[in-house]
């Protein structure tokens, strides 16, 4: 199991102003060893049957009404397959979240802590506004990633569906529990398909726990025809609230080239979260570019 790390590195103001971050450098996922890392010797492995799986993914999503987050927040571009990684500087974010779908990030410049982007969305229609660069984007969340600048690929989508790992088990899944142990690592799957409405079978998601402690250390999700949508990794396991949340998440995205790594620094679980939040509009001079379709109306808060 692995994803791609990013090293840190500072540039100049200047160089920082067409884009949003900027560094060099690949990133290695260490797993989840039983005879060495975070668990030294041999450890006792726990066991769960699928149910028990397919419970414990709801008993981490159902608490979750409301977030308010402070993150140390790193993107980066390039192939994961082609293995050409370019990665950015560690940078200030700020992610808003409400059920069932509103979310609100805000991520900084580096250095000189202005604002780099801001973005909604409303679980369907996404805004995109990247003052360094005066342009403003909106669209469906639907539309296909198509732009050579990787940072017009950017959507709030792509940090709430790694952020929110929902649950398993619906009308037309079929779930698949799968044990994967070697001598350096034991996990248990959670294989999730789905019946097309030809009635094809196709991939869907995969979650991964680790047998030591049954937390969730990664979340995958695939197209129809079995390439992967998004990798997401988990990690530092912390109680907000009486509601357990990952410190730490890195998220690939290989189909828009986007790799996104969240270190929570400052965490406010089921807090009151206003309307107002969740609205963003087009500042006065700022370009507007249409992706796909576009949002009648700025995003709503939920009822």
């Amino acid at each position: 199991m692995m994803c791609l790390a990013r090293s840190r590195a500072v540039l100049s103001v200047i160089a920082l102003a067409p884009v949003l971050f900027t560094s060099c450098g690949l990133l290695g996922h260490k797993r989840i060893g039983l005879k060495r890392g975070d668990h030294p010797g041999m450890p006792t492995l726990l066991v769960a049957s699928k149910e028990q799986l397919i419970k414990s993914v709801a008993d981490y999503y159902e608490p979750i009404h409301s977030f308010s987050i402070e993150a140390r927040l790193v993107v980066s571009t390039g192939s994961l397959y082609k293995g050409e990684i370019k990665d950015y500087s560690e940078t200030q974010a700020f992610i808003d979240f409400r059920k069932p779908s509103d979310i609100h990030v805000v991520g900084l410049l580096p250095i000189v802590g202005s604002t780099g982007l801001n973005m909604v969305s409303d679980g369907k229609t996404f805004k995109v506004s990247i003052p360094p660069t005066s342009h403003f984007y909106e669209g469906d969340n639907n539309a296909p990633a198509s732009s050579t600048n990787k940072y017009e690929n950017i959507r709030p989508e792509m940090f709430l569906a790694a952020m929110l790992i929902k649950p398993v088990g619906l009308e037309n899944e079929i779930v698949i529990k799968v044990d994967d142990l070697t001598e350096e690592y034991a996990y248990y799957q959670l294989e999730i398909e789905r019946k097309s409405p030809e009635g094809e079978i196709q991939p869907f998601r995969r979650i991964t726990f680790d047998r030591v402690n049954l937390y969730i250390i990664e979340e995958r999700e695939y197209a129809p025809d079995g390439s992967i949508v998004s990798m997401s990794h988990y990690g530092d396991w912390t109680k907000y609230n009486d509601v357990r949340f990952p410190n730490h998440i890195d998220i690939s995205r290989p189909k828009e080239d986007i790799g996104i790594e969240l270190n929570i620094t400052k965490m406010e679980m089921n807090v009151p979260i206003p309307d107002t939040k969740f609205v963003l509009t087009k500042p006065e001079g700022f370009e507007l570019k249409i992706i796909g379709k576009p949002s009648a109306e700025p995003p709503k808060g939920s009822k």
